[in-house]
C-alpha cells in the first residue's frame, strides 16, 4: 500500500487527463463529415480542411505552449487545459443548450482551431507533472527506470484515448445528434476537470512542501555548526 501511494497513485490521474484529452481530440472526427454535409451542404473536402485547421493549430501552438510551461510551470498549464477543453468542446456542436450560438461553418472552424490549442495544453503538461509528483513523493531524483516507465505510459495514453474516442463516436452516432453528443461529452469532461483542478492543487502543495524540505536540508548541510553537531552525534 505504501509503495502504491508513493509511486503509482500520483501519476494515474495525469495519464487519465492525457487520455481523456485524446478522446476529445478524436471523438468528433468520424462525425464531422456527415454533420457538415447534412447541416451546411458542405463537401467532403471542406470537412477535411476543417480537421486540417484543428491539427494545424495543434502543431503550430505546441512549441509556444512548451515555452509557456517552462516559464509558468506545468501545473498551471494543466489547470488551463481543465478549463479550456470542456468549454471549447461545448461549442463544437454546438451544445443545443447554448441557444445564443448559431451553427455555422465559421463556428465549426473556430471551435476546432481552439480545440487544437487546448489539447496540447494537456499533452505538454502531463509528463513534467508526473516527474514532479514522483520526485516530490519520493524525495529523490528520477532513476532512469522510472523515467523510461513514465515516458512509456505517457506514449501509450495517446492511442488509448484515440481508440476510445473514435469507437465511442461510432456507437453513439445513431442515437444522438452531433450537437448533443459533443455537448454532453463536454459536460462530462467538466466533472473530470473539477477533479483535475483539485489534483493540481494537491500536487502544488506536495511540490512546495518537498522544495521547502529540500531547502531546509541544504541549509543544515551548508551550516558548519549544524554539520559538526550531526557528525558528533
Amino acid at each position: 500500500k505504501q509503495w502504491y501511494q508513493r509511486r503509482v497513485r500520483g501519476v494515474i490521474f495525469p495519464l487519465w487527463h492525457l487520455t481523456s484529452a485524446q478522446i476529445l481530440m478524436t471523438y468528433h472526427m468520424p462525425l464531422l463529415e456527415p454533420y457538415v454535409q447534412k447541416e451546411f451542404d458542405a463537401s467532403v473536402v471542406w470537412a477535411g480542411t476543417a480537421l486540417l485547421v484543428n491539427t494545424g493549430v495543434l502543431c503550430l501552438s505546441s512549441p509556444i505552449l512548451g515555452l509557456i510551461v517552462d516559464k509558468f510551470g506545468p501545473i498551471r498549464m494543466m489547470v488551463a487545459s481543465c478549463v479550456t477543453l470542456p468549454l471549447v468542446y461545448a461549442f463544437i456542436g454546438p451544445n443545443p443548450l447554448l441557444t445564443f450560438v448559431t451553427p455555422s461553418k465559421v463556428q465549426v472552424i473556430l471551435s476546432l482551431a481552439f480545440l487544437g490549442l487546448a489539447v496540447p495544453m494537456a499533452c505538454i503538461s502531463t509528463l513534467p507533472v508526473m516527474f514532479q509528483v514522483y520526485s516530490a513523493r519520493n524525495s529523490s531524483t528520477l532513476p532512469i527506470l522510472v523515467i523510461n516507465t513514465l515516458v512509456s505510459l505517457y506514449c501509450a495514453s495517446f492511442p488509448v484515448g484515440i481508440f476510445i474516442g473514435t469507437a465511442a463516436s461510432g456507437f453513439i452516432e445513431p442515437y444522438a445528434s452531433f450537437g448533443w453528443s459533443t455537448g454532453t461529452l463536454g459536460m462530462i469532461y467538466l466533472a473530470q476537470s473539477i477533479g483535475c483542478g483539485l489534483y493540481c492543487w494537491r500536487v502544488w502543495r506536495t511540490v512546495k512542501k518537498s522544495e521547502n524540505q529540500q531547502m531546509e536540508d541544504d541549509t543544515v548541510v551548508d551550516n558548519p555548526a549544524a554539520t559538526n553537531i550531526i557528525q558528533n552525534f
